[in-house]
């Protein structure tokens, strides 16, 4: 009589601190006593008292206004299963609030208040020997309570400290190749190990290596890591930092985090951060190395640059393949961006997280209804050279550079590098406006090594399902429908000039295109490349001058009118 006469007392208890303590929308409450609820089923207005075992997997998702965890109660939430609270969270030292990997907790009130320990397990990716995970804290706790030395090394955890990192050329075991940039800390400071005791800040991204260096253990493998402590709520940032190589601003990379025990919005959270971010994120996926055979280029071998992207627009892989990022991160998940601006946080809210988004891996993959039509094409090669990019089409985009949309790269020395260029720009992610089927995009590519490679066709979206495409390979004069891949030979590199695609038929180009314009010798004509660049005006047939090998855009001035022909210099 007494223990139960105690339960009551204390669940009353809660309640009132709660309804009295910034939870006044709260309108009534009900009770989970391992069976029932004492009033229904909870909602947005109730909140919801768990005095008893409550498991989401048998028993349903719950919505409610505030969360109380008795000393008696025990709730889980599985996996695709979540709990969605609209105000204050409060766990009993003696209580139990579990969030397993793929399940999710949204405290999504920016004012919430959350008391007492809430555990969030996240499960990795298959892991193979020194495989690094990118980590972010969903709860306040320590590098060591969450990474423990059983499982992760305990000395190889990392922090990224951007204000150390310099990359301004390429060199192997000290050895200076050029002065190309490598994406490699030139300095080798950037990188600062965390001790087992150091708080994981919110927001903050770690880097930490699968127990890997006495050899013990089975590979690959799967590990489980549990954040256990006070939940992170409300909103949160984090400092953004510039490099030290003030010249370059497409080097300053923020190693950052998701804080909550939700998967969170990736166009929301670059629509947050537009003004302090580029507005591409980067996701470390490292699934492969090289073969023995390229071992004069290791330090290509674990690539610092082996890492997904993803834009508005959407995602490609890891130059080393693996699964490409879409619209939502992760719990738990750490992620690059970079920073714009010489002062600036990264933001993060509670509106951010949802129950509609999926948590159940640690790059999450949720489609949206958002209407994008996109075309991704891979170059690789058969000993495991890949790289990947996207190119769409969309109403909210151009042809110029659309931040938040786009992602350009660096001139930098990677393995195997595929990309379309714009106005001089190249990208690996690019959004190019409306679709039109006379559009023509510039492809380019540098390759580490000479061989045989092969261009194909990944994956489509929208109106590009259905969309043929045709390649134009400038070298032979070779026009291939990508309904199956183009097979070609090249020599170690960087090749700017071969390649476009186009969507419109080989004989509809033909009848567009002239190999020889004849004109009168003092005609005046605006030249342009085929992304409508001005490259020079010319007189009359004197063409000497012009590019050759690539598609020229001809304004010939005739009397009283402009004609446009498309002209292909030899």
């Amino acid at each position: 009589m007494k223990k139960t006469l105690h339960r009551i007392v204390t669940v009353f208890i809660i309640w009132i601190l709660f309804m009295y303590s910034g939870n006044s929308q709260c309108m009534s409450n009900t009770t989970w006593d391992g069976n029932n609820w004492s009033n229904g089923f909870p909602d947005s207005s109730t909140s919801a008292i768990i005095d008893g075992l409550y498991d989401t997997g048998n028993d349903g998702s719950i919505d409610c206004c505030s969360l109380s965890v008795t000393a008696q109660g025990n709730l889980i939430i599985n996996l695709g299963d979540y709990c969605n609270v609209y105000s204050n969270i409060s766990v009993d030292p003696a209580g139990t609030l579990l969030v397993k990997s793929g399940g999710s907790l949204i405290p999504n009130s920016t004012s919430a208040v959350s008391i007492g320990d809430v555990r969030v397990e996240r499960k990795t990716t298959t892991l193979k020997r020194f495989d690094y995970t990118y980590w972010s804290s969903p709860v306040s706790t320590t590098v060591g309570a969450a990474l423990p030395p059983s499982k992760w090394e305990p000395l190889m955890t990392f922090t990224f400290f951007t204000p150390n990192y310099y990359d301004v050329e390429t060199s192997y075991w000290g050895t200076f190749i050029s002065n190309l940039p490598d994406g490699q800390d030139d300095n080798q400071d950037a990188w600062t190990r965390s001790n087992s005791t150091d708080s994981m800040i919110p927001g903050k991204g770690y880097a930490s290596m699968v127990k890997s260096l006495d050899g013990t253990g089975t590979f690959p493998r799967t590990e489980t890591v549990a954040f256990i402590g006070p939940l992170n709520v409300g909103n949160l940032s984090i400092q953004l930092d510039q490099s030290q190589n003030t010249s370059s601003d497409l080097d300053d990379f923020n190693l950052v985090g998701n804080p909550y025990s939700s998967s969170i919005n990736s166009n929301d959270l670059i629509d947050m951060n537009a003004s302090s971010i580029s507005g591409t994120l980067y996701f470390w996926t490292h699934t492969n190395t090289l073969s023995t055979a390229y071992t004069g280029l290791a330090m290509f071998n674990y690539s610092p640059n082996d890492y997904a992207k993803y834009t508005k627009l959407g995602g490609i892989t890891a130059i080393f393949g693996g699964k490409k990022p879409s619209n939502v991160i992760g719990s738990c998940q750490g992620f690059l961006v970079e920073a714009e601006g010489t002062s600036s946080n990264l933001l993060f809210s509670p509106s951010l997280m949802s129950k509609a988004y999926v948590n159940t891996t640690p790059v999450s993959f949720y489609k949206t209804n958002t209407r994008k039509n996109n075309l991704w094409l891979n170059m690789k090669n058969d000993l495991g050279l890949f790289s990947q990019q996207l190119i769409g089409y969309n109403q909210n985009s151009d042809p110029n550079y659309n931040k938040g949309w786009d992602s350009r790269i660096m001139e930098t020395r990677l393995v195997l590098k595929f990309y379309s260029i714009e106005n001089g720009i190249k990208y690996d992610i690019q959004a190019r406006g409306e679709f039109e089927d006379s559009d023509m995009v510039k492809l380019g590519y540098f390759s580490a090594t000479d061989g045989q490679f092969k261009i194909s066709v990944d994956s489509r979206e929208g109106s590009m399902k259905n969309q043929e495409v045709y390649l134009y390979d400038y070298s032979f004069g070779i026009w291939h429908n990508m309904s199956t891949p183009y097979t070609f030979t090249t020599t170690s590199g960087t090749f700017d000039n071969r390649f476009f695609i186009t969507y419109r038929s080989p004989s509809d180009n033909d009848d567009e295109i002239d190999r020889k314009v004849i004109i009168g010798e003092k005609t005046k004509i605006d030249v342009y490349d085929i992304s409508g660049r001005f490259i020079k005006t010319v007189d009359g047939d004197n063409f000497d001058s012009l590019p050759s090998q690539q598609i020229l855009i001809l304004k010939i001035h005739e009397d009283d009118k402009i004609v446009t022909k498309k002209y292909f210099r030899e």
